[in-house]
């Protein structure tokens, strides 16, 4: 539990007295100017004034000044019709405080502050610096008694990630409830955030990738995680072979796919899989299913894994269509546009393949499409990747892998 009486205190702030009847008028023309009124948490901002029940009190925030307040009103018809009162006093408790204002009260000013939270479900995920080791508990106190519905606050131990993408957590506060789920393309979806990636800046991209994949189609999800693009592919009436070398993961897209799609399951329309995500793309082309769209979203996006695609076809296969998330890298002095990124990432898509100039097939290429999915950098993007598998590669055995 937070100590609240630490949080008790009396404020004093500048004040601007006006008449009632001008009172919005004069907020409106502080909100143009970029005058900050006073920010705590269920603390009215504009009182009537005790001493005059005909005016208003505009509670200003700390950093305001008079001088500010006479260059923004004077030059309008206020000018005159108003008064500044330097020192309006009134008390707050720990419910007037935001959670960053009472972070802020409880962390030594020179103290960096920690970043914006997320939200998983239940559980909030703070990445809380070293110096903020002793204060951990206090901060996710706080965090639980500012927002009710949060069950669990994790913190991660380093920037680390294990073979599954995965970062490892420390729960500095409530319980240790770390099954949730997530809404992602219209599917409610259950995993454990201690064991199992998730990228909630991915999320839009999942349903963009949903939406784009149209008709019935057989789709590959070649490290599917809890489900997030194979199940609302799955409820879109697509038949979905999931996969995900991590072995906690098929527990949770047995249930997902279940809870959400129950006919398409019932139908046989799902088949999950535990593999490392080549042999998955081998065994399954082995398997002698007809896939039309291979998803490749890797937690540790890389090209190394269009490598299984090579040979891995008979002759009158169809080619199916992949997509591929990859980061991409432009030099500082090239246009930084999103076809520069998304050319950039076509080519590291025929290095991978063994086609393209720097190859020893450089007659074959790749015809590609894509977006720049989110920035990771000035000069690097998360780019998806389309391109139907060459015929002249997939059914070749004799293509030697280039490099770069």
């Amino acid at each position: 539990m937070v100590d609240g009486e630490m949080f008790n205190c009396t404020v004093s702030t500048l004040s601007l007295i006006v008449e009632k009847r001008v009172s919005e008028q004069t907020q409106a023309i502080l909100r143009d100017n970029g005058i900050p009124l006073l920010d705590l948490h269920n603390v009215v901002r504009v009182w009537p004034n005790p001493e005059n029940d005909e005016e208003d009190c505009i509670l200003l925030a700390e950093d305001v000044t008079e001088e500010a307040i006479q260059a923004v009103l004077d030059p309008t018809e206020l000018h005159g019709n108003y008064r500044l009162k330097p020192n309006f006093e009134f008390s707050v408790n720990f419910s007037n405080f935001t959670f960053s204002a009472a972070v802020d009260k409880i962390l030594p000013p020179e103290m960096p502050r920690p970043p914006d939270f997320l939200t998983i479900g239940h559980i909030a995920h703070i990445d809380l610096l070293p110096e903020h080791r002793r204060y951990r508990v206090a901060i996710a106190n706080i965090l639980l008694d500012k927002y009710p519905r949060l069950v669990s606050v994790v913190t991660a131990t380093s920037d680390e990630r294990n073979e599954y993408g995965v970062r490892e957590l420390d729960i500095i506060g409530g319980k240790h409830k770390m099954i949730t789920s997530v809404m992602v393309a219209g599917c409610r979806l259950k995993f454990n955030y201690r064991s199992i990636f998730w990228d909630h800046t991915l999320a839009d991209e999942y349903a963009v990738l949903v939406n784009d994949i149209s008709g019935q189609r057989v789709v590959a999800d070649v490290c599917s995680g809890f489900g997030t693009v194979s199940i609302p592919l799955l409820k879109a009436g697509h038949t979905v072979y999931s996969n995900d070398p991590n072995p906690t993961v098929d527990r949770f897209i047995q249930e997902n796919a279940s809870q959400n799609a129950p006919e398409a399951v019932d139908k046989g329309r799902f088949i999950s899989h535990n593999m490392p995500p080549p042999d998955f793309i081998r065994h399954i082309l082995a398997a002698g299913h007809p896939i039309t769209d291979f998803i490749v979203y890797l937690p540790h996006p890389a090209t190394d894994v269009l490598e299984a695609f090579i040979g891995a076809f008979t002759p009158d296969a169809s080619m199916p269509t992949v997509h591929i998330l990859l980061p991409a890298s432009v030099l500082p002095h090239v246009d930084h546009t999103d076809k520069a990124f998304v050319d950039e990432g076509g080519r590291r898509v025929q290095t991978a393949l063994g086609i393209g100039p720097t190859s020893t097939r450089p007659d074959v290429t790749v015809e590609t499409t894509g977006r720049v999915v989110k920035v990771l950098g000035d000069d690097d993007r998360l780019v998806l990747v389309n391109f139907a598998v060459p015929a002249e590669v997939a059914i070749a055995d004799d293509v030697e892998i280039a490099t770069g």
